[in-house]
């Protein structure tokens, strides 16, 4: 069996604690069971894992404009991996950040991926950070009409420290007489990443503090592997993480949030036993591709292990052959068509998210629909896709900025702009700066201008607009401190630059 070395992990391993035992916290998860003992001690498990699908029912676009992804395309995936193994031994999770994302799901606030996901039969998912975007009622609607758990094992209600009732820590499956643990986690840094108005009376605790205490209990609970499943990728701690993993001989860490494909089996230095061994992986987003995680096991002994990211090649037969995962896309366009369809202009070039010229754009329109203000700034990360040339209807806008947001107008001095506009989520509309950095990396603008070219000092009062979840402190960005007393302008943050997307000349 061939041991990849881990690319990013120093081995440090002199450097771990002892570990301390767990005694149970009289927590209980019901065991579910997916087939009887196989006679001849023989089983096979096959865990597929998906994340930060945000919505993405459709095919996205590939390289060259091709198609690639989407529900259909992973249903004929799943038929076909349940081919080769009994198919109730294929386990199918998310890692998280299911809903937000592309028109269908953000209007009807996901309730379609839930259908989906239920018909495609996964087996849990965990809580994504932004999984919280329609606030936690529709949260736990959504929970509600899944058919299978939430895991979180790191949240809490602030008041009692108690899981909430609507998601557990973690599973356990029994599939042919073995019995496989799932130890969910949310993004333990939600709070900076998500609004916090959908987050009132819950806190996010600490990843390797949850697997201590949680391995020891499903051990007791007679689980014989355990795959630790957090949406985050954390490179800055992920070398604690796996070596936790590695010395409580925990098989399997999915990780998501990061947007990017990866996967890797870490061996501490022992080639000749993989117990100790951690399979990593990580299927990168929009549900373009999946991991295939395959363990083989004889008398409960390991006898095999294999990783894999398998893309979700898209063809016109899928869509015929898996037509109830398309009458699901389909009754989502006919609840919201009409108003989504609402065409708005025809570009005739790309506008991209990855160079910041589609979110300057954005921020372009709020100045324009607010031509008082002095300046307009988004943080990068709202902007969730590009807007691609030809035809533009309302469904692409909402697409592009799918979370629900007004826009918020602040008075800062000029000494203030410049502490935000140096923030690497910062796009701006309206001034123009230069930067210099030292010696020792440190920023600083040295030049301030308006648009026509005026200095803006550091002691004058500028009005910038904004999205409320950067006032609420999305992103670290500081605006409460600066401005208590904000102006509520109660417009949707789309409506500029959707009426701005009316007015381009298409010619």
């Amino acid at each position: 069996m061939p041991h990849v070395k881990w690319m990013f992990l120093p081995l440090i391993m002199a450097a771990m604690a002892l570990l301390p035992s767990c005694k149970s916290s009289g927590e209980k998860v019901q065991t579910e069971t997916t087939g009887k003992v196989n006679p001849s001690g023989e089983a096979k498990v096959r865990l597929l894992l998906t994340t930060d699908e945000h919505g993405w029912l459709e095919p996205g676009r590939g390289k060259g404009g091709t198609k690639v992804g989407g529900s259909v395309s992973l249903a004929a995936h799943l038929a076909e991996e349940r081919k080769d193994i009994k198919p109730e031994n294929v386990l199918l999770y998310s890692i998280g950040d299911m809903w937000t994302g592309p028109y269908l799901s953000t209007l009807l606030k996901g309730e379609p991926m839930v259908k989906t996901m239920n018909a495609l039969d996964y087996k849990g998912a965990v809580i994504g950070n932004h999984d919280f975007d329609f606030g936690q009622d529709q949260l736990t609607a959504n929970i509600k009409n899944s058919t299978f758990p939430y895991l979180a094992a790191n949240l809490h209600l602030s008041k009692t420290k108690d899981h909430p009732p609507w998601s557990k820590p973690y599973q356990i499956i029994n599939v042919d007489g073995v019995k496989i643990g799932i130890l969910g986690f949310a993004n333990k840094k939600t709070p900076e990443t998500t609004d916090l108005k959908n987050l009132v009376g819950l806190e996010f605790t600490d990843y390797v503090q949850g697997i201590k205490k949680y391995v020891p209990i499903m051990r007791q609970e007679g689980a014989k592997d355990i795959a630790v499943l957090i949406h985050d990728h954390p490179d800055e701690e992920l070398s604690h993480i796996v070596l936790t993993l590695s010395k409580l001989g925990v098989r399997i860490l999915g990780l998501g949030h990061a947007h990017r494909s990866h996967k890797e089996i870490f061996d501490p230095g022992t080639p000749e036993n993989f117990d100790d061994d951690v399979i990593i992986c990580n299927a990168g987003a929009y549900m373009r591709n999946y991991c295939r995680i395959d363990l083989h096991y004889k008398n409960n002994a390991l006898l095999h292990r294999a990783v894999e990211v398998v893309h979700l090649d898209t063809d016109e037969a899928q869509q015929e052959s898996h037509q109830a995962i398309q009458s699901l896309i389909d009754d989502a366009h006919a609840q919201i068509d009409t108003y989504a369809k609402t065409y708005l202009t025809k570009l005739e070039n790309d506008l991209l998210r990855k160079d910041g010229e589609l979110g300057r754009a954005v921020v372009e329109s709020w100045l324009n629909f607010f031509p008082k203000a002095d300046a307009a700034i988004t943080n990068r990360g709202a902007i969730r896709q590009d807007l691609h040339r030809g035809d533009v209807r309302v469904s692409d806008v909402i697409s592009v900025l799918p979370f629900e947001n007004t826009l918020i107008a602040v008075h800062i001095t000029g000494a203030e702009l410049k502490e935000v506009l140096l923030k690497k989520e910062s796009l701006s509309a309206g001034v123009m700066y230069s930067v210099h950095e030292s010696e020792d990396g440190k920023k600083t603008i040295t030049q301030l201008l308006d648009r026509v070219g005026n200095p803006i000092e550091d002691d004058k009062k500028v009005r910038v607009i904004i999205n409320e979840f950067m006032y609420r402190g999305g992103d670290g960005f500081p605006f409460s401190r600066m401005d208590p007393n904000p102006e509520l302008t109660a417009v949707n943050w789309r409506t500029p630059f959707i009426e701005m997307l009316k007015n381009v000349n298409s010619d």
